[in-house]
């Protein structure tokens, strides 16, 4: 869908503007140079656009926009918000040097042309900001000269217009004479009915260019969302599959364990099988054995491979309800975004799915918007968990930032964690206990009692090439046991996603 394009203003109806702007801000200062907040728009403002604040007349100011294709220009006396956060061009910040606390002398518009000029008194001389407002190729220059009628050219002290490579910057700037524009032109009324018609016309305008970019972009990133439910489907499909597919480790547990008193305390085992006894059948089987246990610790590994595996299945089927109806949500949401009218149903559908945040206009993922398992820790900050090889690499690779802090077992595979850290913070002890917690209960390993975890930033851990192991360095290591009251407070305190 095509955004709404602001009105293409013609010489006459510049010409009417120019005479319409000049009447309220002649003879007044120049307060600031200033980009006005667009709260509507991604980044808080557009950038091109500038504004000209006057004193004497409270909230008096003339907004116009240099961005290609969207060129205007307009009074208004509504009080605007400065975009504190956008960014200052090296030719704002200059022009600001130059003109501000500067008098209004005249506002001029060329002869036929869409170019109007303001001009400041400095001195015996005058300065112009000169706008060009035509559509394909929007420019500004801060012009300079001795002549009270201003003659031309004028030399150029600033110019808006990006250089190419070896380009000069322009020394002497001319409005086109115009001798070429239609001479009987008409101009649209609404534009000019009261002080503030076009101001209002153009604010119109550029909340449905706002709409219409946030309504695309909410769409990408939903499209986007359900690309990756759908690869988290196929992976906990796949990991299922995997875990179902693996040994009853439950079955040979139970027939060794039924046979422990006829078994020798170390019986051989031959290629890694051991024979057992089927009482049921009578038939004698053989089961995959460890030559370094003895018969009671094989049984007790057979029982904590049954329960890793239950608990692998368990998950699985979890992960596999939570994607199916989080894909189901998303579709439902894609449907009603593609019918949208109203600014309402947008926000509606942003604040539900987390990507919007109404205070600046942005859309874009929450901070702590982690699809699979997310805590918080006793200090508030985010804790995120990959509770599979896919999950790991995802969350550590695409999720996780440079200065996040990261934490895994130390010498054996487990679950990647990740603590979301404000910029330029560390993270307190209790969130790193919290986070080493569930990096060992989420490894299996809750009642392993004290266990090594090593720490580091993300940016220090690395992918094993053709292969989905890390490593990584510049870590630390606690050695610690999970505290059950910790455990609890994080599990029933949940930030889940999904």
């Amino acid at each position: 869908m095509a955004n709404a394009l602001t009105p293409t203003l013609n010489w006459k109806e510049i010409f009417i503007l120019g005479k319409q702007i000049e009447e309220p801000i002649r003879g007044l200062y120049l307060e600031r140079i200033f980009i006005p907040a667009r709260t509507r728009f991604s980044n808080g403002f557009l950038l091109g656009e500038m504004a000209l604040g006057f004193s004497g007349k409270k909230d008096l100011s003339v907004v116009f926009s240099l961005r290609p294709s969207h060129p205007y220009i307009y009074l208004t006396q509504q009080k605007l918000r400065v975009a504190t956060q956008a960014s200052r061009t090296g030719f704002d910040l200059a022009l600001s040097k130059y003109l501000k606390g500067m008098k209004i002398d005249s506002v001029d518009v060329a002869l036929r042309e869409r170019v109007i000029i303001f001009w400041f008194v400095s001195g015996k001389n005058y300065l112009g900001l000169a706008l060009s407002l035509i559509p394909a190729k929007p420019e500004a220059y801060l012009v300079e000269t001795v002549s009270r009628v201003k003659t031309i050219p004028w030399k150029v002290i600033l110019s808006s217009r990006a250089l190419k490579k070896n380009e000069k910057a322009p020394e002497q700037y001319e409005p086109p004479s115009g001798e070429n524009a239609p001479e009987s032109l008409s101009a649209r009324t609404d534009f000019f009915l009261k002080p503030d018609s076009l101001s209002r016309i153009i604010e119109d305008f550029l909340s449905q260019e706002a709409f219409h970019a946030r309504k695309e972009s909410c769409e990408r990133l939903i499209k986007k969302d359900l690309k990756l439910t759908t690869t988290r489907l196929r992976q906990s499909h796949t990991a299922m599959k995997e875990a179902s597919e693996e040994a009853d480790w439950q079955r040979f547990g139970d027939l060794l364990k039924g046979t422990l008193g006829q078994l020798e305390e170390r019986p051989v085992i031959y290629d890694g099988m051991r024979e057992v006894l089927d009482f049921e059948t009578g038939a004698t089987l053989k089961i995959p054995s460890d030559p370094k246990l003895n018969a009671v610790a094989q049984v007790e590994k057979f029982f904590t491979m049954a329960k890793r595996k239950a608990k692998r299945i368990s998950e699985a089927k979890g992960r596999i309800a939570d994607f199916e109806s989080r894909f189901r949500e998303l579709e439902v949401y894609l449907n009603r975004i593609n019918n949208l009218k109203d600014w309402s149903g947008l926000e509606e559908i942003e604040q539900k799915l987390g990507l919007t945040s109404l205070s600046t206009g942005s859309v874009k993922r929450r901070q702590n918007a982690w699809p699979g398992k997310s805590f918080v820790s006793k200090d508030g900050l985010p804790i995120w968990v990959g509770r599979s090889k896919d999950e790991n690499l995802e969350l550590t690779f695409k999720s996780a930032r440079g200065n996040d802090l990261w934490l895994h077992l130390r010498g054996r595979p487990g679950a990647h964690v990740i603590v979301q850290l404000p910029q330029n913070k560390s993270a307190p002890l209790e969130t790193l206990l919290d986070a080493a917690a569930l990096v060992i209960h989420y490894s299996g390993g809750r009642d392993w009692g004290k266990t090594e975890v090593d720490y580091t930033y993300k940016k220090y851990v690395k992918r094993i090439k053709d292969s989905t192991e890390v490593s990584y360095t510049n870590n630390k290591t606690l050695n610690v046991e999970i505290d059950q009251l910790r455990l609890k407070r994080l599990l029933s305190v949940t930030d889940e996603q999904k």
